[in-house]
């Protein structure tokens, strides 16, 4: 057997394990493309759950300390946003924003679509990923606040949740709001939709949240 057969079989091996410490993983991930390879080959395509989520936690930490080095990835990450499986829809969105310092064609702009479709996502979990992530999305492309922002609107004003899944849902969004400083003195759809929000029956602390923002 090759030394890349030895490498796969022993990485696969580790990472079926339920508990795994990573950190010496992740370090070998960060200096070793040959490895690195291997563990993003197993998170998009190996169908045990551990195989993939221990996968998905090394590669969380390099492309977050090496977007130069991850950028050869792109498409892989972009792959996992058609995952069926919404474990990798989820690690898709997750892993792409760290790699948007490093897109200077500005390609997120075709998987724009694709991203904010998971706004639609069967999984109330994916739709909370998908507003959170946007955090650093918008950090590195400011340029697709008010966009970024319009899509989560349209998202909630569907609105075919439950209440608490609705306010769980609005939370997140008020926290993304906060946290990029965009104003609804300024930013006229949110604005109007935080006053539609404030005319139905929500819970006290969104109340006080959009009431801070509405100052």
């Amino acid at each position: 057997m090759n030394d890349q057969g030895l490498m796969e079989e022993d990485y696969l091996l580790l990472v079926r394990e339920t508990q795994v410490e990573i950190e010496p993983l992740v370090e070998r991930a960060r200096f070793d493309p040959e490895f690195r390879d291997l563990v993003v080959q197993q998170l998009v395509s190996h169908n045990h759950i551990n195989v993939y989520f221990h996968s998905y936690r090394i590669m969380q930490q390099v492309t977050a300390a090496d977007p130069v080095g991850c950028l050869r990835y792109w498409d892989d990450f972009v792959g996992l946003l058609q995952h069926p499986n919404s474990y990798h829809r989820n690690y898709g969105m997750d892993l792409l924003p760290d790699l948007l310092p490093m897109d200077l064609r500005k390609r997120f702009d075709a998987v724009f679509p694709d991203y904010y479709k998971q706004l639609h996502d069967e999984k109330i979990s994916t739709r909370k990923y998908c507003i959170s992530y946007s955090e650093r999305i918008i950090r590195h492309r400011p340029d697709l606040t008010n966009r970024i922002v319009g899509e989560i609107i349209a998202s909630l004003r569907v609105n075919e949740n439950s209440e608490s899944h609705q306010n769980f849902l609005l939370w997140a969004f008020l926290e993304l709001v906060v946290l990029c400083r965009v104003s609804p003195a300024t930013n006229l759809e949110l604005h109007d939709f935080l006053q539609e929000v404030l005319a139905t029956t929500i819970p006290q602390r969104v109340r006080r949240e959009i009431g801070k923002l509405m100052v």
